[in-house]
This record gives structure tokens, sequence and C-alpha cells, in this order.
């Protein structure tokens, strides 16, 4: 499928590719689409080209522009640096599938505005709307500040699109054991210094996208079910050099 990040008058378009197997196998990939125009580093964080996250049932690993490579012990997590790491990540669906926690994904959110957790009832029906070839029924539940939108198909039941939608939010500093806890589960030293160089950096991150009118689309394609898949299907590959 694609994702669109449309952030500051910039886009940033991947395409992506998922294998899915409960309990918690998963591959994601995902490579820059031409034609974007992805944030400057005086304008944002870089982000990586192409990558990976990852798991074959036991940690969870990140791939970023085959430069930067993380090992972690949570899903939440490992996807966390990938959202961040991407700009542009297909968030729904894996979260749907594994029932996972999608507010954490973003580092320092939750603990920036804490409420925005969008439920998973109280949903309004919008105008039905067709994604390709599916019919779906479109969804939709607002919370401060954010809304979620579901485009799911009326013969499959399966979630063919969806939309973040964010406007400006209050910003919030980060606390000292945020920043501490993130440090530890990317396997980082947790020090006075290297603390307060993680903070400031996080911080500027996560204020210009709290800051900033946001819209992530993701739309699925060729979905398959119930297909046979070993657990080689779901390991990448390592450049030798990491």
């Amino acid at each position: 499928g694609k994702t669109l990040m449309e952030m500051n008058g910039q886009s940033l378009a991947n395409a992506f590719s998922i294998k899915f197997a409960r309990p918690n196998f998963y591959l994601i990939q995902w490579k820059r689409m031409p034609g974007s125009t992805p944030a400057s580093p005086r304008g944002g964080p870089r982000f990586a080209n192409q990558g990976a996250a990852w798991s074959a049932g036991k940690d969870h690993f990140v791939l970023l522009s085959n430069i930067r490579y993380y090992r972690f012990t949570d899903a939440n997590t490992a996807f966390g640096e990938a959202v961040a790491g991407s700009g542009s990540f297909p968030i729904t669906c894996p979260i749907l599938f594994f029932g996972w926690d999608w507010h954490t994904l973003a580092p320092g959110l939750n603990a920036a505005y804490p409420v925005s957790r969008p439920p998973y009832s109280d949903f309004t029906r919008s105008k039905d709307e067709p994604v390709g070839t599916n019919d779906c029924y479109v969804l939709s539940v607002p919370q401060p500040g954010l809304k979620v939108t579901l485009w799911i198909g009326k013969q499959d039941w399966l979630v063919h699109r969806s939309r973040l939608t964010k406007g400006a939010m209050p910003v919030r500093p980060l606390d000292d054991k945020t920043v501490a806890e993130l440090l530890t589960a990317r396997h980082l030293p947790v020090t006075p210094a290297s603390i307060a160089i993680a903070k400031t950096i996080m911080q500027q991150q996560m204020d210009q996208f709290l800051k900033s009118d946001v819209n992530l689309t993701e739309t699925d394609e060729s979905i398959s079910v119930d297909g046979v898949l070993s657990t080689q299907d779901f390991i990448q590959p390592v450049p030798a050099a990491l």
C-alpha cells in the first residue's frame, strides 16, 4: 500500500508491504516514493528513505536506510522508532491486528498530551465511499486535536484506508523519567548528560509535531488473508557492516 503524510505544506509518501501472523510475527518494509518533499534539517527531522520493522517471534528490530539498526524487547517501542524514522508509516493495520496501543508510537506524545487516546467505540458514520474497487463504510471518531477515520470494506470487513488528522496541540515539556525510559528501550546509556541531550532533541521534534497540522493517510492494497507463511518470511537481512 501507500502512506502519505502532509505537514507544514510538505508531503512525504512511502510505498509499503506488510506480512502479519499472530501472535507476534510481522514484517513491514517501506521506501520513499519519488516526488516527496521531506522536512529539511532546519525544518524538522531528516527521515529515512527506506526501512523495515520486524519480529520473528522474539525481540523486535528496526532498520533505517540500511545504516541504523535497532533491537528492542517490545513492539510499541520498536514501532515508535520506525514511526519517528520514516515520517510516513503504516500504523493502523498493525495496531488493529495485534491490539497494540497506538498513542505510544509517537515518542513522548502521551506524556505531552495524555488525553489523545481515541477509543475503539463511539464512531460516527459518514457517507459510504469506495477505496479502489472496494465499497466501504466510513467511520470516524474525534478527540481533542485529533480525528481518526477508517474505511472498512462492506464485503470483507477489512480496513482499506485510514486517516489520522491532527490539529495544533498544546506543547508540554517532557520529563526526565520519560526520556530515560526511551533511552533504556533503545539500549542507550542513561546518564544525566545523555538524558539532557536526548531531551532537547526529542522536545524539539515533539514541539514541531504538536504545533503542526498533520494528515497521515494509509491506503492498503492487494490484501490477502489466510496465507501460509514461515518464520523466514519475517526475517529481514541486515547488512554485514551492522
